[in-house]
């Protein structure tokens, strides 16, 4: 969750800059963005809630909205994906049961389809 609340922070906090003009997202915030999503992805996946095609839109939307240009969206797609693999991966069975247990509640899914507008 901690990662959901990094990534909404950022696309607000960018929004701004891209109603000045800037012409492209800065890089410190838009490296941020991709590990978000693929964290958001990971946990949807692990607590069986179907979002990711809700995901996918809403960050694809939010990317174009801020400013993002093609070659940094391409980039957190990216990082998105790489994310979401390793966790899946590299965390064991044990440690996947815990954090679903800790994050897989009722609760959370309405936070995380509040936070995608749903």
């Amino acid at each position: 969750m901690r990662f959901t609340v990094i990534t909404l922070a950022g696309l607000l906090t960018v929004t701004s800059i891209a109603t000045a003009g800037a012409a492209e997202v800065p890089r410190p915030i838009a490296t941020l963005l991709g590990p978000g999503v693929g964290y958001l992805l990971f946990q949807s996946d692990l607590c069986g809630w179907g979002l990711t095609d809700k995901i996918k839109t809403t960050y694809q939307d939010g990317f174009k909205v801020i400013g993002m240009t093609a070659s940094q969206q391409t980039t957190a797609w990216t990082q998105a994906a790489d994310t979401q693999k390793r966790m899946a991966a590299n965390i064991s069975s044990n440690r996947k049961a815990k954090m679903k247990a800790n994050t897989c509640s009722a609760s959370a899914r309405d936070r995380v389809e509040r936070d995608l507008g749903k």
